[in-house]
């Protein structure tokens, strides 16, 4: 039997499923960066989403890794732990290079 060659179409929904994995790794990484520096300052969900103006549900679905926050998301988040956005996002950095093989 013959292997086709891969075709355009094909090769797109590799490339979906590669940036929805990467999505995926992201979103994670980031929720436990939230969770580690909320849970190091022994803050609640509830008192963190008081003071970023969020949903405590919605942190909750941040913190485990399903939801996609937006860059004011991060900026609220931030602002509550009194750090800058970068370095909240190198926290995420951090998480998601110590699960990467």
């Amino acid at each position: 039997m013959n292997a086709r060659p891969a075709s355009a179409g094909d090769r797109d929904g590799k490339a979906a499923q590669d940036a929805s994995a990467t999505g995926d790794a992201i979103a994670g990484a980031f929720g436990r960066a939230v969770r580690r520096a909320r849970e190091a300052r022994g803050w609640s969900q509830e008192w963190l989403a008081e003071r970023a103006e969020l949903n405590r549900s919605y942190l909750g679905e941040v913190e485990r890794g399903n939801a996609m926050p937006s860059l004011v998301t991060i900026a609220k988040l931030a602002h509550a732990f009194e750090l800058s956005a970068s370095a909240l996002l190198s926290r995420c950095e951090g998480e998601l290079a110590a699960t990467e093989p």
